[in-house]
């Protein structure tokens, strides 16, 4: 909660979508706050950085590596839309982004076969509990619904194994009719 407020309270002009699909011609900005990430995608996630640092214990536990429990995007009409969100983003009023203080990887100008875009690992501060990496991705509206067109075949590629596959698959519908 404390997560949506801050980036409402960022933003009050952008409506709050539930997927890019709900965008509208006069928005120019919006927001899309997903759900905390999933158990089963977290697991997966935790294995995954557990092989990646060949399960030395000294970055145990694993789940610290997990930099998107809480995630949004922030849809732009427009580059300088784009500008601007970043702007409020990494601000001391925003959350105030700087070196170990969340991270940007900005992939407009990558060589990367993805869409350009800027993923912002940002710490999200709540009162009488420890702070949290959440993860805000600032995107292009035409760029972004490309993306999510073909978005289940990325779901498909990243997954370790068909049998991890369904699992987050079942697991996500579980907690979605929750």
């Amino acid at each position: 909660d404390a997560f949506a407020a801050k980036l409402k309270g960022l933003f009050p002009q952008a409506r709050v979508l539930s997927s890019v699909f709900e965008w509208q011609p006069a928005d120019k900005i919006a927001l899309i706050i997903a759900p905390v990430k999933g158990e089963a995608r977290v697991r997966a996630k935790v294995l995954e950085y557990a092989e990646e640092f060949g399960h030395d214990v000294a970055k145990w536990p694993f789940v610290q590596c997990v930099g998107d429990l809480v995630r949004a995007s922030i849809v732009c009409a427009d580059m300088d839309g784009v500008v601007a969100a970043w702007q409020r983003v990494e601000s001391a009023q925003g959350f105030d982004v700087r070196d170990g203080h969340g991270r940007l990887k900005n992939n407009w100008l990558t060589h990367e076969l993805r869409p350009p875009d800027m993923l912002v690992n940002v710490v999200v501060d709540v009162s009488d509990a420890p702070s949290i990496t959440g993860e805000v991705q600032i995107h292009l509206y035409e760029i972004l619904l490309v993306k999510e067109e073909g978005h289940h075949l990325y779901e498909i590629t990243r997954a370790a194994s068909v049998e991890r596959l369904l699992d987050e698959v079942s697991c996500d519908d579980a907690s979605a009719g929750a």
